[in-house]
């Protein structure tokens, strides 16, 4: 189980902002008439940016979410080094909007 990998860790709360400042696509780039976006999610926890069209392959948004998360440091491997973090992972996504339509709610 999960919580007996934490056994003998140090929970902590952090926040922290992620910013999507640009996506770059390097092939295969055409206008598109679509709206996308980019969706960032772990476990329940969906951000996304605002919609944006695709014109030269280049897309810029400004859009920071604030981030909540519990990480959980475990003990040094050898006396005077510092602990060590569990991993989080995230899914990042590059969505067309008219994928929302067919989303579960």
């Amino acid at each position: 189980p999960k919580h007996l990998a934490r056994l003998g860790k140090v929970a902590s709360k952090y926040e922290f902002d992620l910013t999507v400042q640009s996506l770059r696509m390097k092939e295969n780039v055409t206008p598109s008439k679509e709206l996308v976006y980019v969706e960032v999610s772990r476990g329940s926890k969906h951000f996304r940016t605002n919609k944006a069209f695709v014109h030269t392959g280049d897309i810029s948004w400004d859009d920071t979410f604030p981030v909540t998360t519990t990480l959980y440091k475990g003990t040094a491997r050898e006396p005077g080094e510092p602990g060590i973090y569990d991993r989080k992972e995230y899914s990042v996504s590059f969505l067309e909007f008219s994928h929302l339509k067919h989303r579960a709610p």
